[in-house]
């Protein structure tokens, strides 16, 4: 019969086709996710429509009940494929989980196995016979609850992989693109057609229309595939690309003719693809002489446009580039706009910068020099030409090193080749020499590497210290000159001081009166005191302070002279390492000379026996530390002490007087006297820098 004859014949070029369909798809199952799935569901649809064509061939019961249940092995996966492919499709293959996937093919594997073995049970279709009241003889069965089980949870899998498919591809806002529109209604159309089918809905009475409609779908798929490329990814990641470029793009055709453009060209030109697609160029931007000039280029060309629009200027690069066929032939020309707005206001900083540095470097006083990796110059201001006598042309390319001092070249070098290696060297001084033969003292400073006319260079900034380093021998000449005029100044003082004493010891050696003599003795030992500050100078280097330790070694020497009739009395003497200027020392070594003294005379008489009485030998320890700005001298022995009753700071003595005296009005310190053990004083007071000076000073 004609109709059946032209159901076979759909059965079979659905079948045929959806081989064909599986064995292209089978090209990209190693790139593609959603490969994979759609070859086995072309796969499956081609068993599904084989194995029914050969089911309404058969003749005999069994024969069709065989290839009616051999269907079952795809049938109950065909729902499971294609919510495999949604998810690929729409890139959640993160939901294609082992444990998700065990519990969904649950029921379709038992429909797999009931179907195949539908024969022998009554779980899944029985009572099978044949029906040849219709124009095609059909398998006639009783369907189980298993079986409308079976039925609604594939056609939930359908309903959920579409609702999917729907609500990925409105996320992504491609649910109207052509690939998505096409794959739904693939997946629509043999759903709709099976399930009207099962609910006894068809146009040939016991034929589910399905499989043999399978070519309708194929046409789909075909579409999709070779027009729109379904299955490769490169035809979707150029139309988003150019559709989120913020570079504006037109393609024309060869007649000028716009036939697409891009959101950002329409931005530019305020207009809409939709508006713009057919109409020639000058069309939509006919105030823009020099783009449409670019437009009508018949050959691969660039040009710098402006466009002067609402007040603001933009630049742009346009660019065209002729689109041909395969043999060569122009189909049309694409035209790329680069908004350069941005770029050239930095190129324009970038150019202002660079002149305004040239002019700083070019004016600067001190010496500005580049040099390249070999140690030549590249570079020189104009201070360098001046102080070399030589100009740019002549300096530039020859050896740094050759207008170095010789003895100096060696350093330069070192500094030079570590700077070079990307070390960092300190500043250092050489001697450079001009071409007069004039020499000039500078301190190199250099900068880590830079680039110069695109060449690892190093800056090299000279300071010119010639005029400094004269003024510094002028000086160091002129204190030289005022040292030793001190020092004579000093060796005077102490020569006139060492005169006084002499002709004291004159007048002394001409008194008989005992009174008088002791008079003159602690005389001549105050002027000794002061002479031997003096003479202290006059020894040593430091012409502006003395070393206490030394004058007081000096000064107790002489006094134990004078007034130590007591051989056993012994000095400690603890200064360490201080030093005084002679604002200090001078009344330091009065205050000294008058407690030592005292000390001597009255501390150890001979009725008073030190080992005995102290368990000691007689002794007179002086020491001095430093406490801030503070001076603390201790003078202390362990003689027989002040008798009861005398108050050593009301005194009327000479020597009492003058320590008083010295301490208030000039060293303006403190003292405090112990008598434990003998006789401690204690002086504090401060350098001459932290005193006020009090107008009887």
């Amino acid at each position: 019969m004609l109709i059946f004859d032209i159901i076979i014949g759909m059965l079979l070029i659905s079948g045929i086709s959806m081989a064909c369909l599986g064995l292209y798809g089978m090209r990209f199952s190693d790139r593609i996710p959603a490969a994979v799935p759609y070859t086995l569901l072309m796969f499956s649809a081609f068993a599904w429509a084989i194995l029914y064509a050969l089911e309404l061939l058969a003749e005999s019961l069994p024969l069709k009940i065989l290839f009616h249940n051999l269907r079952f092995l795809i049938l109950p996966f065909i729902a499971v494929l294609e919510l495999w492919l949604v998810f690929a499709f729409v890139k959640r293959t993160e939901w294609i989980r082992k444990d998700w996937a065990a519990a969904v093919l649950i029921i379709p594997v038992a429909a797999a196995i009931l179907g195949i073995t539908s024969s022998l049970h009554t779980l899944f279709r029985y009572n099978f016979s044949i029906d040849s009241s219709g124009p095609v003889s059909v398998l006639h069965y009783t369907d189980s609850p298993f079986y409308l089980l079976y039925i609604l949870y594939s056609l939930l899998l359908l309903i959920l992989a579409i609702v999917i498919l729907i609500v990925e591809s409105g996320k992504r806002k491609t649910l109207w693109q052509e690939q998505t529109i096409l794959l739904l209604i693939a997946l629509a159309f043999p759903t709709v057609i099976n399930y009207l089918f099962v609910f006894g809905l068809t146009p040939v009475q016991g034929v589910n229309m399905t499989a043999p409609l399978f070519w309708i779908a194929v046409i789909l798929y075909t579409v999709a595939l070779f027009r729109y490329r379904f299955l490769d990814i490169i035809p979707i990641a150029r139309s988003r690309l150019i559709e989120t470029m913020s570079t504006p793009m037109l393609v024309l055709d060869t007649g000028g003719l716009i036939i697409d453009l891009n959101p950002a060209a329409c931005e530019l030109f305020s207009t809409t693809s939709s508006a713009a697609v057919g109409k020639p160029v000058n069309g939509i931007v006919p105030d823009w002489p020099d783009f449409l000039m670019l437009c009508l280029s018949d050959k691969t060309s660039y040009s710098n446009l402006t466009r002067g629009r609402e007040g603001s200027t933009r630049f742009y690069t346009g660019s065209v580039e002729q689109i041909r066929t395969s043999s060569g032939e122009p189909e049309g020309r694409l035209i790329l706009l680069q908004d350069v707005t941005e770029l050239k206001r930095v190129e324009e900083a970038l150019v202002e910068s660079e002149s305004f540095n040239r002019g700083l470097v070019e004016n600067l006083p001190e010496y500005v020099v580049v040099y390249g990796s070999a140690g030549k110059i590249l570079y020189v201001n104009p201070a360098t030409e001046r102080a070399l006598g030589y100009n740019a042309v002549e300096l530039t390319g020859t050896s740094l090193l050759s207008y170095v001092a010789p003895e100096y070249r060696d350093i330069a070098n070192a500094k030079m080749t570590t700077r070079l290696k990307g070390g960092k060297p300190p500043a250092y001084e050489v001697d450079i020499i001009a071409k007069d033969g004039l020499r000039r003292s500078v301190i190199a400073k250099g900068t880590p590497m830079i680039q110069y006319h695109d060449s690892p260079a190093i800056l090299l900034l000279l300071i010119d210290i010639t005029e400094r380093k004269k003024a510094e021998e002028t000086i160091r000449h002129s204190l030289a000159e005022k040292e030793v005029l001190l020092q004579e100044i000093h060796h005077r003082v102490k020569n006139n001081l060492a005169g006084i004493i002499a002709l004291i010891n004159l007048q002394t050696s001409s008194l008989t009166d005992p009174a008088s003599i002791f008079q003159f003795k602690g005389l001549e030992t105050r002027i000794r005191s002061m002479a031997l500050v003096h003479e202290s100078l006059c020894l040593t280097k430091d012409l502006a302070r003395i070393d206490v330790a030394t004058y007081t070694e000096n000064l107790t020497r002489h006094l134990l002279a004078v007034y130590g009739d007591d051989p056993k009395i012994q000095f400690r003497i603890d200064m360490g390492d201080i030093t005084m200027s002679i604002d200090t020392a001078m009344p330091c070594g009065l205050v000294m000379t008058e407690i030592v003294t005292n000390s001597l005379k009255y501390a150890f008489p001979s009725t008073f026996s030190c080992g005995e009485i102290r368990g000691e030998p007689c002794t007179i320890s002086i020491t001095m530390q430093r406490e801030g700005t503070d001076y603390i001298l201790t003078i202390a022995d362990n003689g027989i002490g002040i008798p009861t009753g005398i108050n050593v700071t009301m005194a009327t003595s000479l020597g009492l007087f003058l320590i008083r005296f010295i301490m208030e009005h000039q060293l303006r310190g403190t003292l405090d006297v112990n008598t434990d053990n003998g006789t401690s004083y204690r002086i504090r007071f401060p350098e001459p820098e932290s005193k006020e000076r009090k107008p009887d000073e």
